[in-house]
């Protein structure tokens, strides 16, 4: 009589073979490239006019089992967008198949928007800020150019988990202001303050060009956007691999977790 099989002892975790297993629950945060800042116009004798800051990339966060140990899951990191330009999604396939995306954010609405063209913010994560008028207004008043809107929110995340994006701001209209004035919209923000796991912020309007953190870029001229990233905490029992290569990533501990870091490239995740 044949004895009994390795798959018995493989589930219950004796002996040789496949170990028992592991801890799957990670928390995610994802972020897509922020959006590009507007193009600044001078008009002589008038002053300059700043373009709008770019929109935050639509972020997603959230805790769960959405990896099975020893599968691949594809994973894409998003650059910021130019001056003028649309960040790029960044996006990770999950267990159930479902792609988290974070849309890329909108690009800001140029400054004298009525003079240079291409006024109003675009359309992203987050919006992008809308630009200015060049009018004989003063002192400044609100009509300029409306914000982008934000599409984050009509992508799929699983039940529990949060995506946000929103809407960028309206700009001014008005002439004549030795300081840049009148002020371009916000871009929109997707981000909610500091995230104690990275120790900084993501998805914010207007925040800058820094890699990794998807915020819009800065009001001023042709200003970019930040790239996308997603981070994952995850059980320190769990290796981590990129089979095949082609994304860039970092690992390391923090707190009782461990961490991986993605900041570039396109190509498949594991963790067994």
């Amino acid at each position: 009589m044949a004895g009994p099989t390795s798959f018995g002892y493989q589930n219950l975790g004796f002996g040789g073979g496949v170990s028992a297993q592991k801890n799957m629950e990670m928390t995610i945060y994802l972020v897509g490239g922020g959006g590009g800042g507007g193009l600044g116009v001078g008009q002589s004798g008038w002053g300059y006019f700043r373009g709008a800051g770019g929109g935050g990339g639509g972020y997603i966060t959230g805790t769960g089992e959405f990896l099975a140990q020893g599968g691949t899951y594809a994973v894409s990191i998003g650059g910021g967008g130019g001056g003028q330009s649309t960040g790029t999604a960044v996006t990770l396939v999950i267990e159930d198949g479902t792609t988290l995306t974070g849309d890329g954010g909108g690009k800001g609405g140029n400054g004298s928007g009525n003079h240079a063209g291409g006024g109003g913010g675009g359309n992203g994560g987050s919006g992008g800020g809308g630009g200015t008028v060049f009018a004989n207004v003063r002192p400044y008043d609100s009509h300029g150019y409306g914000g982008g809107s934000q599409t984050q929110d009509d992508n799929t995340v699983p039940t529990g988990w949060t995506t946000n994006g929103s809407d960028g701001g309206q700009g001014n209209r008005g002439s004549g202001f030795s300081d840049g004035n009148p002020p371009p919209g916000a871009g929109g923000s997707a981000g909610s303050g500091t995230i104690a796991a990275l120790g900084h912020d993501l998805g914010q309007g207007g925040g800058g060009s820094t890699a990794n953190r998807g915020h819009g870029g800065s009001e001023g001229s042709n200003t970019s956007g930040g790239s996308g990233t997603v981070y994952i905490l995850h059980d320190p029992a769990l290796t981590y691999s990129n089979p095949g290569g082609g994304v860039t990533s970092s690992t390391g501990t923090y707190n009782d977790q461990s961490y991986v870091h993605i900041t570039g490239g396109s190509g498949n995740i594991s963790f067994s």
